[in-house]
């Protein structure tokens, strides 16, 4: 089966490390294949403790596009993506976690091949925007630049960058210390 990835699930040392963090073993993803889900959209409608912030999810939104990736995976790879994602059922099969499995069409940026995937979604969509932390959205970054996904959705991912706290600010142009001792003392009049 294959399973398309569009959030932080397509940076492996980030999934790891979640397994690790809940004592689970890693999911064996296969080599991931750039794809695009085609007629969706990235929002951030959740807040995650885990990464200050919020998460990815994806949207219907006609003409939009998701780039991420397909992996080839097993259903106890996919078993342990749920627990990941948080996804659970009552005992009448009705999804009671976070997330949702669903089926999707993503096409292949090599030859645009339509693979049939599935992938997570929030059970219960929302329509506000959590910004997402510094950190998220550069693996983000970094797994798109990784996968070739393209320079104008690195772009977009660097715009939904928050900005850098005050202690990490640094001035362009700082005066010189020979500037700053020839600068007029102002209060001294």
């Amino acid at each position: 089966m294959w399973y398309f990835a569009y959030g932080i699930d397509l940076h492996h040392r980030s999934v790891i490390a979640m397994c690790r963090e809940r004592n689970l073993p890693t999911p064996r993803l296969g080599e991931p294949r750039a794809a695009v889900l085609r007629n969706h959209r990235m929002c951030f409608p959740m807040y995650d403790t885990r990464w200050s912030g919020g998460v990815a999810d994806l949207a219907e939104a006609f003409g939009k596009s998701i780039p991420g990736a397909v992996f080839e995976i097993t259903s106890d790879d996919l078993d342990l993506l749920a627990q990941l994602h948080e996804r659970r059922k009552d005992e009448f099969g009705r999804e009671i976690g976070t997330r949702k499995l669903v089926e999707v069409r993503a096409e292949t940026l090599e030859g645009a091949v339509p693979v049939e995937a599935v992938t997570f979604r929030r059970v219960r969509p929302e329509y506000r925007h959590v910004p997402p932390s510094r950190d998220y959205i550069e693996r983000l970054i970094a797994s798109a630049v990784d996968l070739g996904l393209g320079s104008m959705w690195v772009m977009y991912l660097r715009t939904l960058m928050p900005p850098d706290p005050p202690h990490r600010r640094t001035a362009v142009n700082p005066p010189s210390r020979q500037q700053q001792q020839s600068l007029p003392d102002l209060g001294a009049a």
